[in-house]
C-alpha cells in the first residue's frame, strides 16, 4: 500500500518537472571573460570556441 502511494506521488512529481522542462525554451547568450596570471587562457578560449562552433553556435573572439 505505501509503496503504491509512493510511486503515484513520485509519478505526479515527475510529470510536473517534465512539464516545466518542456516550457523552458529560452535561449540566452553568455559572455566568458578569462583573466589572471599564468598560462592556459588562450588555449581554454580556443577550446571553448571550437566546441561552440561544433554545436553551430555563434562565437566571437
Amino acid at each position: 500500500m505505501m509503496e503504491n502511494s509512493y510511486k503515484k506521488r513520485m509519478q505526479r512529481k515527475k510529470e510536473h518537472i517534465d512539464s516545466r522542462i518542456e516550457e523552458a525554451n529560452i535561449d540566452k547568450g553568455i559572455v566568458v571573460l578569462l583573466t589572471g596570471n599564468g598560462k592556459g587562457k588562450s588555449s581554454s578560449a580556443m577550446g571553448m570556441i571550437c566546441r561552440a562552433l561544433g554545436y553551430d553556435m555563434k562565437v566571437a573572439l
